[in-house]
C-alpha cells in the first residue's frame, strides 16, 4: 500500500518538467517585482550543480524567514536540478495546494499542520516518494513555521527521520534573509552549504544534529555577510541594478553637487 493510502492527510503531488518550465518564467517574474535582487553567496550555486548528476536522493533543508522560501527552491530546482532529470517534492499545507492545483504539478504535496498524523504522513509520504522516483530532490523548510533569522533555530525532526529512512542520500542546507539594502526593495540573500552525513547514517537523532549544526552555522555566516551589506560578499543572480533611495533625496542630493553613490555607500550620517 502506497504511503498516501496508508495516510489520507497527504493531498499527492507529480513534478512535471514541462509545467516547472513554464513556472519558471512565472516565478521568475514574481521575484523579480518583489526584490532588488537574488544573491547567493560564492560556490552555492556550484554546490547545486555538484549534486545534480547524483543518482540517489538530495534533501535541500531551507531556512524559513518568509513566504519566499519555498518559491527560492522552486527556482532553484528547475534552473538547477531540473534540466539534469531530477524530479522535485516539497511539503506545502494541504489547504494551499488544494486552493492552488498548478503546484500539484511542481511536486509539492500537501499536508494538514493541524492534524496530529502530519508528521508521521509526511515523512512515511517523503521516505515513499524519494525511495521509487529516478534521482528525486526533497525541498523542506526543518523548521516548520516562520522564525526570525536571528531568534535561536529550532529544527523539527521530520527531515532527521526522512534522511535517516533513505539510502545513498545527499544534504543540504540553504539559509535565506531578505534584508532592505539600498533600494526601496528588499534583497534576496541565500548561502547553500553540504549537510555532512553522521557516522550512523540510519540513526534519526544523528541526522538531526548534523542537520541542526549545518542549518545554524550556514544561518550565522549568511547573517554575518547580510550585516556587512557587502556586495563583494554575494553573486547576482537575478537582478543586482545599483540601489536607489527615495527620488526627492537623490534629488537634493544632485542638486547640492553631492554624489548619491558615495552617500549609499558611506551613509547618511558619515
Amino acid at each position: 500500500m502506497s504511503a498516501t493510502a496508508d495516510h489520507p492527510a497527504v493531498l499527492p503531488g507529480s513534478y512535471d518538467p514541462k509545467i516547472a518550465r513554464v513556472f519558471r518564467i512565472i516565478a521568475r517574474r514574481m521575484i523579480g517585482k518583489a526584490f532588488h535582487a537574488v544573491r547567493l553567496t560564492p560556490g552555492s550555486l556550484d554546490r547545486l550543480d555538484s549534486l545534480a548528476a547524483h543518482d540517489g536522493p538530495v534533501v535541500a533543508c531551507l531556512t524559513h524567514a518568509g513566504w519566499w522560501d519555498p518559491m527560492l527552491g522552486l527556482l532553484l530546482h528547475i534552473e538547477r536540478f531540473g534540466p539534469h532529470g531530477r524530479d522535485g517534492v516539497a511539503p506545502i499545507d494541504k489547504a494551499v495546494l488544494e486552493n492552488v492545483g498548478i503546484f500539484k504539478k511542481l511536486g509539492l504535496f500537501g499536508i494538514d499542520p493541524d492534524d496530529p498524523a502530519s508528521k508521521d504522513a509526511l515523512v512515511a509520504y517523503a521516505v515513499d516518494r524519494l525511495s521509487t522516483m529516478e534521482r528525486p530532490t526533497l525541498w523542506i523548510t526543518p523548521q516548520g513555521r516562520f522564525q526570525d533569522p536571528r531568534a535561536e533555530m529550532e529544527i523539527r525532526p521530520g527531515v532527521s527521520a526522512i534522511l535517516s529512512k533513505l539510502e545513498n542520500v545527499r544534504a543540504l542546507a540553504v539559509a535565506i534573509e531578505y534584508p532592505f539594502w539600498d533600494d526601496k526593495k528588499p534583497e534576496l540573500l541565500a548561502h547553500i552549504t553540504a549537510i555532512e552525513a553522521p557516522e550512523r547514517t540510519d540513526s534519526t537523532v544523528a541526522w538531526h544534529r548534523s542537520v541542526s549544526s549545518s542549518m545554524r552555522s550556514a544561518a550565522a555566516e549568511l547573517a554575518c555577510k547580510a550585516v556587512s551589506r557587502d556586495l563583494a560578499q554575494f553573486e547576482a543572480h537575478l537582478g543586482g541594478g545599483g540601489g536607489k533611495t527615495f527620488f526627492v533625496y537623490d534629488w537634493f542630493l544632485r542638486l547640492k553637487g553631492r554624489n548619491t553613490d558615495a552617500i549609499r555607500t558611506r551613509g547618511v550620517g558619515s
